[in-house]
Parts: C-alpha cells; structure tokens; sequence
C-alpha cells in the first residue's frame, strides 16, 4: 500500500505540473524527491525479500547483495569469500546477510565512502563477516544514540545466533563492523 500511496502522489505532482503553463520548480524537485522515495522503498522491497537458503548460500546472496549497492551508489564496492565447502546454518547466515544490508545502508546514508570491503570466511565452523569502509568515521566513544536503530539491530541480529560484532571507527578514518560466529559442532553443514 506504501508503494501506492507513493505513486498516486507521483502521478498527482505530475497532474499538477502539467496543467500548469509555468510548472513550479517547487513540484518539480518534489516529484523528484517522491520519485526516489519509491526507488528506495523497491529496493528495501529487494533487500528484505533476499535470503539465503539450502540452494543459495551466503556467498552467493551476498554477491547479489554487494553488485546492487554498487550499482545504486555508486561506491566502490569489492567482495572478497574465501571459498570452502563448508556453511553456516541457514539461520546464522540469515543474521549475517541482514547486519551486512544495514552496514552497507549505513554506508550509503551516512559515511560518504567512496571504497568499500566486504569479506566473507568459514572455517572451522567458525564464520568471519568483514565490512570496511574508508568513509567520514565517527566516534564509538561518544557511544550510540537512540535513533542508531541499525547499529542497535546489527547488535541484536549478531546476539541472537551467538556471534560477537564489533565496530571500530574513528573521524576522518573509516569503519569496521567485523561479526564472528561462535563454533559449535551442530553449526557446522557441508553441502
């Protein structure tokens, strides 16, 4: 219905400036504006609708992943999967797909990055999640504000299978998110 109530209000806009024999430069960057609104929410449409599977484990999602943020933002974005047969649980690698779409929408939001790293390891049942970026940084010691809701749900995200998240950053430097999963015999699947 979002998706909807966005496109009506589009085409009214459009509607608007069409009658008008002067348009408004007003309407206009509010067109564009509702317009990239409705890119936005397709692509969270995407995102929220990715998901690894038996089929579709998480080097490949997260190469579908890295290629669509490259491709909307921009940034130099390179993904690095050090290839064994052996995978995570479904369940954990959802959790790590969803702190790496956060961590690259932080990117994209708020960095101003202009490279970024993802890297991806199993071994020894353990997991090992990197997303690095050479954006503006900031300041962990300055601790995270309430409306931080994605850097609080990566946290969670990461708790919920075990696994540890650290960030590290500092201004004018970049940030590191690194997830690392936690070894238990029953985690560890080989196709």
């Amino acid at each position: 219905r979002l998706g909807q109530y966005l496109t009506y209000i589009a085409l009214e806009l459009e509607r608007i400036n069409s009658e008008r024999d002067e348009p408004s430069s007003e309407l206009k960057k509010l067109h564009e504006d509702v317009q990239g609104a409705i890119g936005e929410f397709r692509d969270t449409l995407i995102e929220l609708r990715t998901s690894v599977s038996a089929e579709r484990p998480l080097t490949v999602v997260l190469a579908e992943v890295v290629d669509r943020f490259r491709r909307r933002s921009a940034v130099d974005c390179a993904l690095s999967v050090r290839s064994t047969p052996e995978r995570l649980p479904a369940i954990i690698e959802n959790e790590l797909l969803r702190i790496a779409q956060e961590a690259l929408v932080n990117i994209q939001k708020h960095a101003g990055a202009s490279r970024v790293h993802v890297r991806w390891s199993v071994s020894d049942g353990r997991g090992v999640l990197v997303i690095e970026d050479d954006g503006r940084g900031f300041d962990p010691g300055k601790g995270i504000r309430g409306s931080a809701y994605g850097l609080v749900g990566m946290r969670e995200r990461a708790a919920s299978v075990g696994a540890m998240l650290d960030i590290s950053s500092a201004l004018g430097h970049g940030t590191t998110i690194t997830v690392q999963t936690s070894q238990t015999s029953e985690q560890v699947k080989k196709p």
